[in-house]
Order: structure tokens, then sequence, then C-alpha cells
């Protein structure tokens, strides 16, 4: 081999191996990338639980007052769905849980108003789509459980109104999508 094909052949491989680091470097800014993407898709879809749930408690369609709900109120929500959609937005679901000694799951119905029931899910129909997208192994959700009260009314009528009671509860808000 002569000087010149020396020098031109390390020229290449200098060049081979440069271009090599540099599509190295490339890779590892692509990946650093979209892990900053779903770190933020994350952040964000934890905010949006936060603040549906800060929603949910202080909503006047819902609590009487911060952190209590009312259970009159919780019964009428479970047919607004829709109007709920408007004001909390899309792909949610909400499940309320008075906690008692029991330990039994009565669920509340729309259209009858009881004390015996504990449990109220908030926009149903958001839980059989999640329940649908889960099946297709398509879903990221976020929840949170709170606690919080439910203020029961106990039939008995006083001087100021109906008597109320506040038990403790749960609310666990679902986001998914």
């Amino acid at each position: 081999m002569t000087k010149g094909q020396t020098e031109m052949f390390e020229y290449v491989i200098a060049t081979f191996f440069i271009v090599l680091i540099i599509i190295f470097v490339m890779f590892m800014l692509a990946s650093y990338q979209n892990d900053q993407l779903k770190l933020e898709a994350d952040k964000f879809k934890d905010q949006r639980t936060e603040q549906l749930l800060k929603r949910v408690l202080s909503s006047p369609l819902l609590a009487k007052e911060d952190s209590v709900l009312d259970d009159g109120k919780l019964i009428a929500a479970l047919s607004l769905c829709d109007d709920m959609k408007d004001f909390f937005g899309e792909k949610w679901y909400a499940v309320i849980a008075v906690l008692d000694s029991s330990g039994k799951t009565v669920r509340c119905k729309e259209d009858e108003y009881s004390t015996d029931c504990n449990t109220w899910v908030l926009c149903e129909e958001n839980l059989e789509a999640k329940i649908k997208l889960e099946e297709s192994k398509k879903l990221e959700e976020t929840a949170y459980t709170v606690p919080l009260n439910v203020a029961r009314k106990l039939g008995w009528v006083m001087r100021r109104g109906t008597a109320t009671r506040a038990e403790p509860a749960i609310i666990e808000v679902w986001v998914y999508g």
C-alpha cells in the first residue's frame, strides 16, 4: 500500500466512526425525547384526574359543602352523565362508597332513594366503555382515592329541616383513555 492509499483508508475509517457516533447520539436523543413525551402525558393525565377530583368534591351538582357530598344529589346525578360530561369532560367515572361496618356493597339506584344503599357509580356507561378498552389492551388509566363524607338524610324532621348525618366514605375518580 502506498502512503496515499493509507491516508485515504484512515480517512474512510475515521469518517465511518464519526458517522456511527452521530447516529448513536441521534438514537439516544430520540429515546430521551420519547421518554420525556411519555412523562408529560402521564403528568397531564395526573393533573386532569386531580382537577376532576377537586371539581367533583366542590361541585354544587354533588356537594353539600366542600368534601361533603349529599346523598340526594348523588342519586339525582346517577342519571345525569351526559350533563356531567359537559361539566367534567369525557372518559371518566367515579365510585363513591360509604364505609360501614357491614362490609356489604349495595348499589344505589337512580329512581329510588334509600338509606340502605352505600355505593354510587357516576357515569357507569363510561365504566362499561373502559372495560371494553381494557379487553383490547389499549387502556391507560389514572385513579385517585380520597376520603370524604356523605351527608345522609335520616328521614325524621326537625324544626330546621330534615335531620342529616355525615358518614365517612371514599371516592375513587378514574380517568382513562
